[in-house]
């Protein structure tokens, strides 16, 4: 049975390196975010906004890490 599909990843020759270059400032900001509302999460579980600004910035890198490939 197989669990989970990993989809084929995108060769680096055909990486764009201008949106590879935002993709990993963009990863650099949201991390950040990702670290600090954890944190509140963690703190306060019944703080409702801080997990989901948590989910949207992991949803961001997802969505930013298609995009790069």
């Amino acid at each position: 049975m197989k669990l989970l599909e990993i989809p084929i990843q995108t060769p680096a020759s055909e990486v764009d390196e201008e949106i590879l270059e935002i993709f990993v400032e963009e990863v650099a900001e949201v991390l950040n975010e990702i670290v600090s509302s954890f944190e509140a999460w963690r703190t306060n579980p019944s703080d409702l906004e801080a997990l989901q600004t948590l989910r949207r910035n992991f949803h961001t890198l997802k969505g930013s890490g298609r995009l790069v490939g």
